[in-house]
């Protein structure tokens, strides 16, 4: 289960899901049209290896 965040970049509203994880961290982008939802099921994998966090890019998700 990640963790829901947001940040301002520029003024634009960023969604972020932080999965957790304790070592490298480790960034998950999407493909055109999708969200940081269609890493629900691959992160939570990774996370014994890396900090995962994935984020809906401009325009996409929740993201403004």
């Amino acid at each position: 289960m990640a963790t829901d965040l947001t940040v301002d970049s520029g003024g634009v509203r960023i969604a972020v899901g932080d999965f957790g994880g304790e070592v490298k961290a480790l960034i998950l982008l999407h493909g055109l049209g999708g969200t940081l939802l269609d890493w629900t099921l691959m992160a939570p994998l990774l996370t014994a290896q890396h900090h995962v966090v994935a984020l809906d890019l401009w325009g996409h998700g929740e993201s403004g």
